[in-house]
């Protein structure tokens, strides 16, 4: 029997990083289910910067393995999420929105 993701994500993770885990985890669910025009609930005040960024940074890593792998090590809690604010980073990001 398989049980929802976001409480496979409490076990696999024991102590802080597995809370930390679980943090990361219900935070991207929310902005999914967020971005599906008949959920209830308040969004934040930047949620569709957020979500267009998001969208452009997968693209970005879908054509960049650098970036791919920076992304796996922020979800795998390897390294903070601050990294996504690189200046480098950021530019290309906003160079993906720009281009649609």
């Amino acid at each position: 029997m398989s049980r929802p993701l976001g409480k496979q994500a409490l076990v696999v993770g024991a102590g802080i990083g597995g809370l930390a885990a679980a943090r990361v985890l219900a935070e991207r669910v929310t902005m999914a289910d967020l971005a599906l025009p008949g959920t209830r609930g308040e969004r934040p005040p930047d949620f569709e910067q957020r979500l267009q960024m998001g969208l452009a940074m997968g693209k970005l890593a879908a054509q960049d393995p650098a970036v791919h792998k920076l992304m796996a090590e922020v979800t795998s809690l390897l390294k903070p999420r601050s990294v996504y604010q690189d200046p480098a980073l950021m530019e290309r990001v906003r160079e993906v929105m720009a281009a649609g």
